[in-house]
């Protein structure tokens, strides 16, 4: 049964990401890869003209003119390179590698569950840890919207694993270039007192 519920969740999630190759998404990552154009052009991300003068006729997933082409990137400059390295490939070719990163993402994540959470027993937990990750709804829309969040939490669960070394303090920083909320993690080592990863922090 285990088996059986696997296979079918694999395929679900893969035809998700199949798709989001063939229609690249405009939420989220015609956003993302029109931040990531803008700065490979060399025009300045956060002012609102670029956008318009790069980002082509359209058509645009509703309200995309008013959130994205008419603001700027709402993302920092860390973050903004994280995003140049698909600006410079044309949108439908860009959503390839793009995706490719997010499964091994995706995938990563899965090893460091399987390592943190269920270190003992046989292939049944990591099969079981598979087919809870791939039915989460946040897992489909990750994928079905092209999203950085598998990143993100890739960083996080790395950071708890190395939480006594200076390498926990760095995947915090990596999981907050991703996304600036996940920021207020740094808290978590100093106020634990794990100089290591503080200083990994720094």
């Amino acid at each position: 049964l285990l088996i059986g519920v696997l296979i079918l969740s694999v395929l679900l999630v893969g035809r998700v990401i199949l798709h989001t190759v063939r229609v690249p998404p405009g939420w989220d990552f015609q956003a993302l890869w029109l931040y990531g154009h803008v700065a490979d052009a060399g025009q300045n991300p956060f002012l609102p003209g670029p956008y318009h003068a790069l980002a082509g006729p359209g058509p645009f997933v509703p309200d995309f003119q008013q959130e994205v082409l008419d603001v700027g990137s709402v993302y920092p400059p860390p973050t903004l390179l994280l995003f140049a390295t698909i600006g410079w490939l044309p949108l439908k070719i860009a959503v390839v590698p793009w995706m490719i990163l997010q499964t091994a993402a995706f995938v990563g994540m899965i090893v460091l569950l399987r390592k943190i959470f269920l270190p003992e027993g046989g292939w049944e937990r990591t099969a079981l840890v598979i087919v809870l990750a791939l039915l989460l709804p946040g897992t489909v829309a990750t994928f079905g919207h092209g999203q950085v969040n598998f990143l993100a939490v890739l960083c996080v669960l790395a950071a708890w694993r190395y939480r006594d070394k200076a390498w926990g303090g760095i995947f915090l920083v990596g999981a907050a270039i991703v996304k600036l909320l996940y920021g207020f993690l740094w808290l978590y080592p100093v106020l634990r007192r794990r100089w290591r990863a503080v200083a990994g922090l720094a």
